[in-house]
C-alpha cells in the first residue's frame, strides 16, 4: 500500500482524519499496516457496540411502560423515556445514584428498597408486589412494581432489571366489579329472601322445605341426631275471620307468628304453610320435646291472642319424627296424618307419631 493511502487510512482508523502524521519510513510500513488492521477492525466493532446499543435504547423507549437498570453496586444506570416521563427526571438525572442517595424517599424506604436489591441481587431472584407513586403529571398511581437480579454469563456481572405498571384502570375497574358484585348478592340475597318469606307474617313459606329440609335432615342423619315435624293449625280460624273481619284475623296471624319464633329456638324453622296452618321443622328434637314445646305454645297463644269474645285462641298440633327411608312427602304426610286426628278429637289437642 501507498504511503499516502496507508497514512489516509490510519487517521480515518483513529478517527482523526486532519491530524499531522511525521514522516514515516518506508521499513516500518508492514507494520503500520498490521496496525491499520487492528484499528479497522476495532473501528468496526466499536462502530457495530454503538450501533446496538442505540438500537438497544430506542427499544426500550419504544416500552411504554417505565423500565429501570443498575450495576453491582446498585447504582441506576438506566432509565428508559417511560422512566423519565413517569417521574418527571431530565436526561441523565439520577444516573450513578443508588437508591440510598434519592432524598425525596423517606429513610424507611430508602432502607427497604435497598434490602430488597441486596438480596435479588445476590440471589438472582425477582419480586413483585402493588404499590403507589406519586407521578410527575398524574398525581399518585397504583402500580405493580416488577424487579428481578440477573447475571451476564460472558463477565459474570450481576446487575438489576425492573419495571413499572402502572394499573390504576384495571384496579378501579376491580373495585367497580367487585362493588357491583357485592350489590348483586345483596340484591340477590334480598330476592331469595323475599321469595321464601311470607309478606303477612315474615314466617319462611313453603318454598324453603325443597331447599332447607332436605340439607337439614341429611345433616341429623350424619350426625346421629333426631328431626321432629310439626302441623300446626289455628281452631275455628274461618269463624274468627266472619265475625270480626279479615284485618283483626291478619292481625291475629301476625301475633300469632311473633309468638312462635320466641317460643322455638332459633335453630328452629318456622313457615307459614297455608292459610291459617303453619308447620315447625325441629332439628335435634325427639318426640317428647316436640310435644312440651307444643303445649307450651299452646298457652302463650291463649294468653297472647285475645279474643274480643273472651275466648282463648286454641291450636291443633301434630308432631313426628323423621324416620329412616323417609322422604319429605312422606314426613310431611304423617305429620299431617297427626294434625287430622287432633282436629277429629275435638280440636285443642296436640297428636304425636311415630
Amino acid at each position: 500500500m501507498e504511503m499516502e493511502a496507508l497514512l489516509h487510512k490510519l487517521r480515518e482508523a483513529i478517527g482523526e482524519e486532519n491530524c499531522m502524521i511525521p514522516e514515516i519510513p518506508e521499513e516500518i510500513l508492514p507494520v503500520l499496516e498490521l496496525l491499520l488492521d487492528q484499528l479497522t477492525q476495532e473501528a468496526c466493532q466499536r462502530r457495530k457496540a454503538e450501533e446496538l446499543l442505540s438500537f438497544m435504547k430506542a427499544s426500550a423507549d419504544s416500552v411504554p411502560n417505565p423500565i429501570f437498570i443498575k450495576d453491582d453496586q446498585l447504582r441506576f444506570v438506566f432509565f428508559n423515556r417511560a422512566y423519565r416521563e413517569f417521574f418527571g427526571l431530565s436526561e441523565g438525572e439520577n444516573l450513578g445514584k443508588r437508591v440510598q442517595d434519592l432524598e425525596y424517599l423517606s429513610p424507611e424506604d430508602r432502607a427497604r428498597y435497598h434490602n430488597e436489591d441486596s438480596q435479588m441481587l445476590q440471589s438472582l431472584s425477582v419480586i413483585q408486589y402493588d404499590t403507589t407513586y406519586q407521578t410527575a403529571n398524574q398525581g399518585h398511581v397504583e402500580a405493580l412494581y416488577w424487579s428481578k437480579g440477573f447475571l451476564v454469563p460472558e463477565t459474570g456481572q450481576r446487575g438489576l432489571v425492573g419495571e413499572i405498571v402502572d394499573i390504576s384502570k384495571e384496579k378501579a375497574t376491580q373495585r367497580a366489579l367487585s362493588q357491583s358484585m357485592r350489590t348483586l348478592e345483596v340484591l340477590m340475597r334480598d330476592a331469595k329472601g323475599a321469595s321464601n318469606t311470607d309478606p303477612l307474617t315474615k314466617l319462611y313459606n313453603r318454598n324453603i322445605l325443597d331447599e332447607d329440609t332436605p340439607a337439614i335432615v341429611k345433616e341429623a342423619e350424619l350426625l346421629g341426631q333426631p328431626v321432629c315435624m310439626m302441623l300446626i293449625d289455628v281452631d275455628h280460624f274461618k269463624q274468627v275471620n266472619d265475625t270480626y273481619g279479615h284485618p283483626f284475623g291478619d292481625e291475629i296471624l301476625c301475633r300469632f307468628s311473633q309468638i312462635l319464633k320466641k317460643t322455638f329456638r332459633q335453630r328452629d324453622i318456622a313457615i307459614r304453610y297455608g292459610g291459617d296452618e303453619f308447620m315447625l321443622v325441629l332439628p335435634g328434637a325427639v318426640l317428647t320435646q316436640a310435644q312440651a314445646s307444643a303445649h307450651r305454645l299452646q298457652r302463650a297463644v291463649c294468653e297472647g291472642c285475645p279474643i274480643p269474645d273472651g275466648r282463648c285462641l286454641t291450636l291443633s298440633i301434630g308432631i313426628t319424627q323423621w324416620r329412616q327411608g323417609d322422604d319429605l312427602e312422606t314426613f310431611i304426610a304423617r305429620a299431617d296424618e297427626a294434625l287430622y286426628q287432633a282436629k277429629k278429637s275435638g280440636r285443642n289437642r296436640v297428636v304425636t307419631t311415630e
